[in-house]
């Protein structure tokens, strides 16, 4: 398995259908969940399969993910009734 390290530099792009939703350039990230919520952030309200291509310059991988996309979100401030 590919790993990342916070000093690497990674290359990111989403695809839909042949067209580009975000291509970006990070450093600092330390996990390929944490990479994935920055394009996702990114690329917004975007439903469907969504084809991400990661890149790691300093280490000399590639991966490609096929993810689909949903509209459904986490809850922000859910609060608990405890009886």
């Amino acid at each position: 398995m590919a790993t990342i390290s916070t000093d690497d530099i990674l290359f990111a792009s989403a695809t839909q259908g042949g067209r580009y939703l975000a291509n970006i350039r990070m450093s600092g990230i330390s996990t390929t969940g944490c990479a994935l919520a920055e394009l996702r952030r990114l690329i917004g309200g975007v439903f469907g399969l969504v084809q991400i291509t990661l890149r790691n310059a300093t280490q000399g991988w590639s991966r490609s993910i096929s993810l689909y996309m949903d509209e459904t979100k986490p809850a922000e401030g859910v609060q608990l009734c405890l009886f």
